[in-house]
Parts: C-alpha cells; sequence; structure tokens
C-alpha cells in the first residue's frame, strides 16, 4: 500500500506513524490551514487518501462517512487522521480482501473458460496424434543415452520436460489441463513481477502471453518448450529478487549461479531473465553500475558456458535451446515463429514499460511538490474544486475488465481458427480407421470449411475404403493423382511419407511401407510411431524376430503403452497374427512382384488387381485414377470387374462417365448390363440444356453450374475442377 501523501509532512512524522500503523496501513491524511474551522470537503479540497497497489482510490469524505467516526481537526495541525488509524486499517485490509477475492474468483473463472476451450475446442489428443507427422514427435526417454544427450544441451532438460508433459495430450481434458497449469503459472509470475514494481495498472496485459500461446494452439503446433523456458526464466528473476543477499559482490555472485543454471536448464531463453533482471536493478533500485557489470557477465558467462562446457559454436551458443535453434529446431510455422519471438521479448518489454512508468510518475510527484512549496502552499492541495468524474463501483469496474479481457480471449479464439482442426480430426479418424467418423466430418465441411490436401487424403482414403470412391469423388476438390498418392513435392518428406507408408500397407505393398518407414527414421530418428509402423509391417511379412528386435526398441520411449498393448501378445504368441483382422487384411492382399521403384500409380494398381484379383481397394484407386484423366474408354474396359467385386449397383461416377463418352463419340451408352440411375440421366440432359442455352460460353457456364452440379463428375470432365458445391 502507497501512503501517497506523507510527502506532505516532515520525515521525523512519516517514519512514526508507519512504525505505529505499519507499513500496510491506510492512513487518510488532510492538509488544514490554520485560520479554517471547517471540514476540508466542504472547501472541495482534495483529500488524496489511499492508493492501493492495484490502483483503487478512496476519496476523504467516502471514508470519513464510512468509518462512523468525526472528522477531527488541530487548528494548529498539519496533517488531521480521519477517525481509528486501527480501525482504518481494519477497513483497508477488508477492502483489499474483497477486490482481490473478487479479481481472482473473476480470473479463475477465465481459466475454467480457457481449460474448456482448450479440451472441447482445440482438442489435445489432435495434436499429439499427428505428432511424428504434421510436427516433429516429442521424444522422451528414461534410458541412459538418451538423458545424457539432454543434460549435454543447453536446454535439453526444458525440452525433456516439455516431451514428458506433452504425453498428457493423449487425453484431451488431461493435456488442456496440463496447458491451463503451465500458462497459469507464467501468469502469476509476471504478475507478481508487476506487483513489485508497483505497476498494478498494467496488471491486465499479463492475460496477453496466454492469448499468444492460444494462438499457437490455434495452429496446431506445440509451444509447450517456449512457455515452460520463459516460465522458468520469470520465476527465476522472482527468486534473485527475493534473496536476502543485498551486498554487490553477493548479487553478483547470486546473479552468476542463478543465470549458469537456466542457461543448462533453459538454454539461450536465459536472457529473459537477464533482462528482467538487469531492467529491475536499473530502473528501480537505480543500480546502474551493477547492471552493467551484470550485462557482461550474462554475455561472457554464456558464452563461456556455451563454448568451453557444450562445445558450441558462437552463433549456436545465443540461440541454444530456442525455436531458432538450427541443431534441434521446434519448426514452427512461420506465424507461430514469430508469436514465439513476441513470447520471448513481452515479459522483458511489459517490465521495462512499468518500471518506466513509475520513473515518470515518481517524477512529476516530486515536481508538484516543488511548485507547491514554491508558492507557500499545502503541496497536494488545490484551492479551487476538483473535477469530479462520475463514480462507479469498484467491484463494477472490476467485472468490467475481466469482461473485457474474457471477450479478447474469445474473439482471439475465433479469429485464429484454421482449417487445420479439421484436417487434424479427420487424421485422428483415419488413424483409428473409423472411415464412418471421417466421412461424417466431411460432409459437415462441404460449402463451409477450407479442405486441406492432407485432409483429402484421407476422405480418399475412407470413400476407397467404403466403396464410394467411384460415387462421391468429385465431391470434393482434387489435384489430380497428388490428393489420391500424397504426392505432393512441396510438402514436407516427414508428411508425404507417413501419409503413404499407411496407403501403402492398406494395398498390400509392404515393401514400399517399409521403405518409406526406414526413410522416417533416418529423417526424424526412432520414435514411437515409426517404431510402430516398423513393427506392423514386420508382422505383416511374418519376420517375427524382427518385429521383437524393433518392439524392444519401442518400449524404451515413453508414450509407447498403446503401442505395446496393441503388440505384446501377437509377439508372445505369434498365432494369434493368423487371427487379427488388421494384419490378414494386409496379408491378404500382398503381390506377387515388387513394385517398389514405380510407386503407387496406375501402373503399379493394375499390377495388383492382376496379382489379386479380388483386391476391391486397388480397384477403387484404380478407377480414381481414370476417372481423373478422363479416360473413359479404359473406364469402360474395366467394368466388367464390378460385380466379381461385389459391387451391387453402377456407382454414380462410372454412369456419369459413360453418358460423357457416349456424347463425345456419338455412340450409344455401353453399359455393360448395368443400369444407369434415372436421377443422372436427368442431371445429364440439363447440363447438357444449359450448355446448349448458353453457346459454349465457358465463364458463364461455369458460374451457372457450379452451385447445383459443382460435385459431379460431368462438371469435372467440362472444367477439370470439382469439390465446388
Amino acid at each position: 500500500m502507497i501512503l501517497s501523501c506523507l510527502p506532505c509532512v516532515g520525515h521525523a512524522l512519516q517514519d512514526r506513524i508507519l512504525r505505529v500503523a505499519g507499513r500496510n496501513t491506510a492512513l487518510i491524511l488532510l492538509y488544514c490551514r490554520e485560520e479554517d474551522n471547517v471540514f476540508p470537503c466542504e472547501l472541495g479540497w482534495t483529500g488524496i487518501a489511499i492508493e492501493y497497489a492495484d490502483d483503487i482510490r478512496y476519496d476523504v469524505w467516502d471514508w470519513a462517512s464510512t468509518c462512523g467516526s468525526a472528522l477531527s481537526l488541530k487548528r494548529k495541525g498539519t496533517a488531521q487522521t480521519c477517525g481509528s488509524i486501527s480501525r482504518i486499517r481494519e477497513m483497508a485490509f477488508e477492502g483489499i480482501l474483497d477486490h482481490s477475492r473478487l479479481e481472482s474468483c473473476l480470473s479463475a473463472g477465465i481459466f475454467l473458460g480457457l481449460f474448456i476451450y482448450l479440451w472441447k475446442g482445440i482438442e489435445p489428443h489432435l495434436l499429439y496424434y499427428g505428432f511424428g507427422v504434421f510436427t516433429a514427435y516429442p521424444v522422451v526417454s528414461w534410458e541412459g543415452p538418451f538423458l545424457r544427450t539432454t543434460f549435454s544441451t543447453p536446454g535439453g532438460p526444458i525440452r525433456a520436460l516439455a516431451a514428458l508433459l506433452a504425453q498428457s495430450y493423449s487425453q484431451a481434458w488431461l493435456g488442456a489441463l496440463t496447458i491451463a497449469a503451465v500458462l497459469g503459472v507464467l501468469f502469476l509470475g509476471i504478475q507478481y513481477l508487476l506487483r513489485t514494481g508497483r505497476a498494478g495498472k498494467l496488471r491486465d496485459l499479463t492475460w496477453v502471453p496466454l492469448l499468444l500461446a492460444l494462438t499457437i494452439y490455434n495452429f496446431y503446433e506445440n509451444p509447450l518448450p517456449v512457455l515452460l523456458a520463459v516460465g522458468l526464466s520469470v520465476w527465476t528473476a522472482i527468486l534473485y529478487d527475493a534473496l536476502p543477499v543485498k551486498t554487490p559482490y553477493g548479487r553478483i555472485g547470486s546473479f552468476l549461479v542463478l543465470l549458469g543454471m537456466v542457461y543448462c536448464l533453459a538454454g539461450a531463453s536465459v536472457f529473459v531473465f537477464v533482462a528482467i533482471t538487469c531492467l529491475t536493478e536499473a530502473l528501480r533500485h537505480r543500480k546502474l553500475m551493477l547492471v552493467l557489470i551484470q550485462i557482461t557477465l550474462a554475455v561472457g558467462g554464456v558464452f563461456i558456458l556455451g563454448w568451453f562446457v557444450f562445445g558450441l559454436g558462437p552463433r549456436a551458443i545465443y540461440i541454444a535451446g530456442t525455436p531458432w535453434d538450427a541443431g534441434k529446431p521446434l519448426t514452427f510455422s512461420p506465424l507461430a515463429d514469430w508469436l514465439a519471438l513476441v513470447l520471448h521479448t513481452y515479459v522483458p518489454g511489459l517490465i521495462l514499460l512499468a518500471l518506466l512508468g513509475g520513473i515518470l510518475l515518481e517524477a512529476e510527484a516530486g515536481r508538484d511538490t516543488r511548485m507547491g512549496h514554491r508558492k507557500e502552499g499545502p503541496p497536494f492541495v488545490r484551492t479551487g474544486r476538483p473535477t469530479r468524474w462520475p463514480k462507479m463501483d469498484s467491484r463494477v469496474w472490476v467485472g468490467l475488465r475481466m469482461l473485457v479481457v474474457a471477450v479478447t480471449f474469445v474473439l482471439c479464439s475465433m479469429f485464429s481458427r484454421t482449417p487445420l482442426h479439421d484436417e487434424r480430426a479427420l487424421h485422428y479418424h483415419a488413424q483409428q480407421r473409423d472411415w464412418n467418423r471421417v466421412l461424417a466430418l466431411a460432409g459437415r465441411m462441404r460449402g463451409k470449411h477450407l479442405f486441406t490436401r492432407s485432409g483429402v487424403f484421407d476422405i480418399n482414403r475412407a470413400l476407397a475404403h467404403q466403396g464410394r470412391l467411384g460415387s462421391e469423388l468429385c465431391a470434393f476438390p482434387q489435384d489430380d493423382f497428388k490428393t489420391l498418392f500424397m504426392s505432393f513435392d512441396d510438402m514436407l518428406g516427414r508428411v508425404t511419407r507417413a501419409k503413404s507408408l499407411e496407403l501403402d500397407l492398406d494395398l498390400g505393398c509392404l515393401n514400399a511401407a517399409e521403405e518409406d518407414a526406414y526413410e522416417l527414421l533416418a529423417q526424424e530418428g526412432p520414435s514411437p510411431p515409426v517404431l510402430d509402423a516398423l513393427v506392423r509391417i514386420h508382422l505383416a511379412k511374418g519376420q517375427y524376430e524382427s518385429a521383437r528386435i524393433v518392439f524392444q526398441a519401442l518400449r524404451k520411449y515413453v508414450g509407447c503403452r498403446r503401442y505395446v498393448r496393441r503388440w505384446q501378445s501377437i509377439l508372445a504368441d505369434p498365432a494369434q497374427a493368423e487371427i487379427d483382422p488388421l494384419l490378414q487384411s494386409w496379408r491378404r492382399v500382398k503381390p506377387t512382384r515388387d513394385d517398389t521403384s514405380i510407386g503407387i500409380s496406375p501402373v503399379a494398381l493394375r499390377n495388383l488387381l492382376e496379382d489379386t484379383p479380388g483386391h476391391r481397394l486397388a480397384f477403387e484407386y484404380l478407377m480414381a485414377c481414370i476417372l481423373l484423366r478422363n479416360e473413359h474408354s479404359e473406364l469402360i474396359k474395366h467394368l466388367p470387374l464390378l460385380k466379381p467385386l461385389g459391387y451391387k449397383q453402377l456407382p454414380r461416377h462410372y454412369a456419369e462417365a459413360l453418358l460423357v463418352y457416349s456424347l463425345q463419340t456419338g455412340t450409344p451408352v455401353d453399359a455393360h448390363g448395368w443400369t444407369i440411375d434415372p436421377d443422372v440421366q436427368r442431371q445429364f440432359w440439363e447440363i447438357r440444356r444449359i450448355v446448349t442455352n448458353l453457346h459454349g460460353n465457358d465463364q458463364i457456364v461455369f458460374d451457372t453450374l457450379v452451385p447445383k452440379y459443382g460435385d459431379s463428375y460431368m462438371f469435372y470432365s467440362m472444367f477439370r475442377k470439382c469439390g465446388l458445391r
């Protein structure tokens, strides 16, 4: 609590009041001229009464009426007190507690909303199941080599802790709780720094790092290492400021010890701690020489640790353990990378703003005091009636502030939402092989959300497994064969390899799947998803000893439990592999020739059908390739395979292709005994009528057909675009 009007009395009286009443006591001190025998409030004088750390002010007449005792004036005194000091002290504490409780409760409510949004909105399990595909897997192990590597790298321990905590993302509620707890610790640390810097007016800005972290999570990236590193630096700065050592040598020694500790644990994020500490010493304690020494020791000490202890190069020393560490980058997207940089610089910037603001306020108060003495008038007292702003209940003000914070969080969540949530949800359901949920989500997305290339790949897989690729291929945006086989040149190799691996297994191309898995192992290093893929491949090939070797390596990593439960019994008793439906589905369609060199292509799919005539999945993909290339005569050649493969009716796109082929060649439709749905025929004649009436104007035809027929194969055959309805 700040006794802001004490400068109007002598130093001896200040010390006496503080000794008697205590440092946290609220006093109402007024200046009264000797000849005035009236209450100061009747003169319209300003009584600067109480200023808490959270900047809640009360006017003197409010407290005079509240404390219940008369305002006594001494004709020869310079300072008057309202009521009993002890009573004022009690009421001051009650006011502080009331507002503190209210703000704490509202803040807790915001954190509860944040937890619910993380749990049900972001769904951390979608982030977890994207590890190893969209982002690097957070590897952590209790084995000696991993621990030695971790502690021999600056920032390694924080990264390992972040990887360990990231395993909680596998359960959505637990992952949301972990994220909320980490954000809460960071939030409390920043608020504590502002309180000690007497910058209560800026306390609402402590929510900004949480907004930045939430935005990064909306992009389905994992900023946990950054949050832990910044949080460690903040709380280490608090620890440094709270140390009882006050001598310069003691402060320097403490600073060096904490500097080395944080650099080893968090890497170059230690400079957040350095910045906060130096700003506090310079602007709050006014120890400029100590600050210069600390800056020199920080730069030199980090260099010595990085060069001589960890063996790093000059540049790597000052970025080790950060998202920009070339050795172990976090591979954020450009926007998330920028937000991570803001997270590192925000807290020191906020402390700088708070301390500079305090210095300016002190300078202004000192100037007002000097001006008051020169005019032979009482300081902090104005003879004119002050401007009275409309009063607002302080509790209402606290509520409004928290409402603004909550609305800001809601707006941030709305505007930072991306198609990545749907992409990760499609990927998750595809990993669970829950094709019905994949297609249900895809149906809800049509016309409302954007489709990513990875999402369309998963939708195509689901359509093929359900035998619906020939009817709904054009309902979703396709890019030639690329969305069928995940063959994008501009996409990360990790994504294309991990996705293609699953399709290779489904098609029975075990050698191609094994090649993808070992390529991932070489690029990304060992991780549970890659080792699990190798176990599956070796089991599908019947190579049980190789599968056991990989399985033992898999068990060394945290996060392997679900994989261990899945394969442990089969490895213990290989006879169970003969009744496992997934392994049998892969073995059943295994080809007799090795087409690994040509990859998944129409040629490889034809070979699969020749080797395994009942391979319905290969047929679905082959016919999709034929449709996308408008090879109608080739499609007609494969129509006799429909009945042996178990089709009950002619798929819609096949029927559309027959009608288009008939129109182009001027020959009757040959459906090989299949009946074309009357709805398809009506649609064909309607599209033909529209094209004829518009005299072939492509742009007008396009705009006319898109709303109703943008998902038809007839539309695709004209414009080579689909999924537009």
